[in-house]
């Protein structure tokens, strides 16, 4: 029993030592898998480090190279830059020399045509103040004349109006007196004519008054008072012409038709003679 007891221990100890040492070597084989593991991780890290290293590396270089580009680029655009403005400063210092000279010749020619304006609107001038104190004398001399005509006209005509002043005042006398001498031959015939129907009148017993005063009043075909043995005429202030109205009685209108009654028989009938010649 003992032996079996101890061939059974002897086994089970030789299994236990047989699973230490599969379990030592599968600890040791996974340590060694995780090694390697590791050491690949590791590499792999490495080598993407390395990579990541390698590219930043390159891009630095690159970055280098494009800033470096860009500032070679830059100074030769700042250089060209610069050049330009030189040239445009040498270009504009020349086109300001020589606008500089082009507005000195414009001022010179401006000045030299200002001048001539000058010379020229002087001698016009003279020009025009000549012709026109030609003109004036001219003017002046006609004036003299015109009114040297318009005087002698003047005195013609005042002669002539004298001369015709001075026949109408003749004509006028010579009517006048003409005038004159036939209304005294009219008044002579009329005191003639009223005397002897006054006469006859009174040798026939009738009332001589309303006679005599109608022989006082005068002869002439007026409606004005009598003057001299005359009766005129009035006229109104007017253009009319008309001769003033006579506010007469019945028996001076009745003289008057008696002095303007042409038939003597009709005259003779009025004065109350009745009888044939």
């Amino acid at each position: 029993m003992r032996a079996a007891e101890a061939q059974k221990q002897a086994a089970e100890e030789e299994q236990r030592k047989l699973f230490l040492s599969a379990k030592q070597k599968m600890m040791k084989l996974r340590k060694e898998k995780e090694t390697e593991l590791f050491r690949e991780v590791q590499r792999q890290r490495e080598g993407l480090m390395k990579k990541l290293t390698d590219q930043q590396q390159e891009q630095t270089v690159n970055e280098d190279q494009r800033i470096a580009k860009a500032v070679a680029e830059q100074e030769a655009r700042r250089e060209q830059q610069l050049r330009e403005e030189e040239e445009k400063r040498a270009a504009g210092s020349r086109s300001i020399a020589e606008h500089r000279e082009l507005m000195r010749q414009e001022t010179e020619q401006r000045d030299k045509e200002e001048q001539q304006r000058s010379r020229d609107m002087q001698v016009a001038k003279k020009e025009a103040d000549s012709i026109y104190c030609e003109k004036e004398k001219a003017k002046a001399q006609r004036i003299r004349e015109d009114l040297k005509k318009i005087q002698d006209c003047n005195s013609k005509r005042m002669a002539a109006k004298a001369a015709r002043q001075q026949q109408l005042r003749r004509e006028e006398e010579e009517f006048e007196a003409r005038t004159r001498a036939l209304l005294a031959e009219e008044e002579k015939q009329f005191l003639i004519y009223s005397h002897e129907v006054i006469h006859a009148a009174a040798e026939a017993q009738r009332d001589v008054f309303p006679l005599c005063k109608a022989a006082s009043e005068g002869i002439g075909g007026g409606l004005g008072p009598v003057f001299g043995g005359v009766r005129p005429s009035y006229m109104v202030q007017d253009r009319s012409g008309a001769q003033m109205p006579n506010y007469s009685s019945g028996a001076t209108q009745n003289i008057k038709e008696l002095h303007e009654t042409v038939d003597i028989q009709e005259a003779k009938k009025r004065l109350g003679f009745m009888w044939e010649d």
